[in-house]
């Protein structure tokens, strides 16, 4: 757990795959790891910081990719892919430990509690695919 002391040097980098993707899926990959009382007053921070450091990369983010359309994505494609993962998580945990596997199950009901989801709330369009 990184203290909170040092939440704004913290800088995040994801090497596990290289191509071009939703960034939505990411960020809910990092964030749902978080403790519900630090993404209650640290996330749409975080998520605005994200979206606006686009535009010193060059992305009208006005035009091109408004704010609403991450947190769109960051919902729908990012928590898509944070339950998949979970869920090979908790499969994989759960042939060593039930009590892990519950905390995986856990975590994936507390992310779908703290945003007001359930499965019919998400809606994950068809996505390019680089492969």
């Amino acid at each position: 757990m990184i203290p909170q002391s040092n939440y704004n040097d913290l800088v995040l980098l994801d090497w596990e795959f290289s191509g071009f993707g939703n960034p939505g899926i990411d960020l809910a990959t990092w964030f749902s790891v978080y403790p519900q009382e630090q993404l209650a007053t640290m996330e749409d921070n975080y998520l605005l910081h994200y979206w606006t450091s686009l535009q010193s990369e060059g992305v009208d983010i006005i035009n091109d990719y408004p704010f609403e359309k991450l947190k769109s994505d960051y919902l729908n494609y990012g928590t898509v892919h944070a339950m998949v993962r979970w869920a090979g998580l908790g499969g994989e945990t759960a042939l060593g430990s039930p009590e892990a596997a519950q905390a995986i199950i856990n975590a994936m009901n507390d992310w779908l509690t703290y945003h007001h989801l359930n499965a019919d709330d998400i809606t994950v369009p068809p996505m390019y695919s680089w492969f």
